[in-house]
């Protein structure tokens, strides 16, 4: 398969998704100051989402710069990918209408977990099928079982874990781990052409 219909198309449902999630927002039910703030976790849960898939989307953008061949391996693990992508908006409504709940906010946790890991399953697909990919700092810091050190996995796993005592660490956890991400992946950027 031809990289470039692969990339088309992968860019064509994050903007659906991205789309499905700004849909999915309603504004106060009046004028006021207090019920514009008694939405406050529904767009917080937006933003967090929303971010953390633009920050992706620029990662998967890196990664595929380098893509020569596109196995029957990549193909599939980047539909696997989508397919946990697009569970998102749901996990994002769910949380934000929901904040303090422990359940929402471990499913959205537990949503960003297994989508960042099948993140790291495309990436090993797109290393064997083209094994001069570098992959970069930030996806290393996700991989726990192999090259990496496996830190952000385990701080997504603990904040998942603390939705149980504070459930509204699931926002905040996934926001960090965003922060972070950002910081490492601009590092990177700056080492090389953006």
């Amino acid at each position: 398969m031809d990289k470039h219909r692969l990339e088309g198309f992968t860019d064509a449902v994050i903007a659906v998704i991205a789309t499905l999630m700004v849909i999915e927002l309603r504004p106060p039910e009046g004028t006021k100051l207090h019920e514009l703030l008694a939405v406050w976790p529904t767009f917080f849960a937006f933003f967090v989402s929303f971010a953390l898939i633009y920050i992706v989307w620029r990662n998967h953008h890196d990664l595929f710069q380098q893509v020569e061949t596109v196995t029957a391996d990549v193909f599939y693990m980047n539909g696997l990918w989508l397919f946990l992508l697009s569970l998102v908006p749901f996990s994002t409504d769910w949380v934000g209408n929901h904040p303090t709940d422990t359940l929402p906010e471990f499913i959205y946790v537990f949503v960003m977990l297994v989508w960042s890991f099948s993140y790291m399953l495309l990436a090993r697909a797109i290393k064997r099928a083209n094994p001069h990919v570098k992959v970069p700092t930030n996806l290393r810091a996700y991989d726990v079982v192999t090259n990496g050190n496996g830190m952000i996995s385990i701080l997504m796993f603990i904040f998942m874990l603390l939705t149980f005592v504070l459930p509204i660490a699931g926002l905040i956890g996934v926001l960090l781990i965003s922060t972070l991400n950002v910081i490492i992946a601009y590092r990177d950027a700056a080492r090389r052409k953006f």
